[in-house]
C-alpha cells in the first residue's frame, strides 16, 4: 500500500520544519491495519493530542504561524489529505477482495460437499 508515501511525507515535514513546531505529521497505525497521516500538536510525550488543521484548533494553530509556513503546512495537508483516502480505498478494497475468495472457496467447498459437479 502507500504506507511508504505516509512515512516519507512524515519524514519530508520534518526537514523541512524543525522543532519547536506547533504541530506536526505522524503517521498512526491502528490494530485494524488502517494508516492515517495525523497532525499532532505540540507537548509533552504523552500529552501531544492530534488536531484537525481544518478544525478550531487547527485554524488558531495555523493563524499563530508565519503565511509562508502556513502555505507549507497546507500543502503538507492536502498531501495527507490524499493519502489518506489513497490508503483507505486500497485497503476496503483488499477487504472487499479477501472476501470474494473467501466466499469462492466456501462455494467450491459446498460444491463438493453436495458432489455437484
Amino acid at each position: 500500500m502507500n504506507v511508504d508515501a505516509m512515512h516519507g511525507i512524515a519524514l519530508e515535514f520534518k526537514r523541512v520544519f524543525l522543532p519547536p513546531w506547533p504541530a506536526h505529521l505522524t503517521v498512526q497505525c491502528q490494530s485494524t491495519g488502517a494508516v492515517y497521516l495525523r497532525w499532532r500538536r505540540a507537548g509533552r510525550r504523552g500529552d501531544q493530542p492530534y488536531v484537525l488543521l481544518e478544525g478550531p484548533i487547527g485554524i488558531e494553530l495555523l493563524r499563530g504561524i508565519d503565511p509562508l509556513a502556513c502555505r507549507v503546512y497546507l500543502c503538507f495537508a492536502r498531501r495527507a489529505v490524499d493519502l489518506n483516502l489513497e490508503h483507505s480505498l486500497r485497503l476496503n478494497e483488499l477487504r472487499r477482495l479477501e472476501r470474494y475468495v473467501s466466499q469462492l472457496e466456501a462455494l467450491g467447498a459446498l460444491k463438493q460437499a453436495l458432489g455437484s459437479p
